[in-house]
């Protein structure tokens, strides 16, 4: 059971991965599934196996079946009222798609708060740095001023027309990220967390 679960997390991050990179959409289809999936899952692992779901790693809140349910409810709120519409009443321009937030909560039904945690910053980081990279691609190309959709695309991908080509060209989708994010939790976030926490113990052991 534990296979099958995970295995359709994984491979729905993926599609919807190359979904956002293609579309700019994170199709509900997918997401509103497998946020019922994954909270099902929990039910099922806690209930009737007595355990967490495998990947989730040590809850954070409470106990095992809460812990997701946080994880889920607090990063679609998270995303909804700050990324998206918070920012939008700050600065007048889209943040975030609902899809980011629809996604971000079905993440946390699969993988707890801890996992949300890791993603947000591991999404972050690499989308930080692939940005990065790519607008200096763009520069040493001399494509500064090609935005990476027209106003059509972004229109249909429920994106705004930026008048400013400096700001169109900076756009990067997120949900790849944050897709990265939980896989490699997934696969990685449980060690690579506690060697982190390690280190700066040592560090602060060293300091002392």
């Amino acid at each position: 059971v534990a296979y099958f679960v995970l295995f359709g997390f994984l491979f729905a991050l993926v599609t919807m991965a190359f979904i956002d990179l293609d579309t700019w959409l994170l199709p509900d289809v997918i997401t509103l599934p497998g946020l019922a999936v994954g909270i099902l899952g929990q039910l099922y692992f806690f209930f009737v196996l007595g355990r967490p779901l495998p990947g989730a790693g040590e809850p954070l809140v409470i106990n095992a079946l809460v812990d997701p349910l946080v994880a889920a409810a607090g990063g679609f709120a998270l995303f909804y009222f700050g990324f998206t519409h918070g920012w939008r009443l700050l600065t007048g321009n889209t943040g975030m798609g609902e899809g980011d937030a629809k996604l971000i909560a079905m993440i946390g039904a699969f993988i707890g708060l801890r996992g949300v945690v890791f993603t947000l910053f591991m999404a972050a980081f690499q989308g930080l740095v692939a940005g990065t990279v790519l607008v200096a691609m763009r520069r040493r190309r001399g494509e500064d001023a090609r935005p990476p959709v027209d106003d059509d695309e972004a229109a249909t991908a429920g994106l705004p027309a930026a008048d400013d080509p400096r700001l169109r060209k900076m756009m990067v989708p997120f949900g790849p990220f944050l897709a990265l994010g939980a896989i490699e939790w997934v696969f990685f976030g449980p060690p690579l967390l506690a060697g982190y926490f390690d280190l700066v113990e040592r560090l602060i052991g060293f300091v002392l």
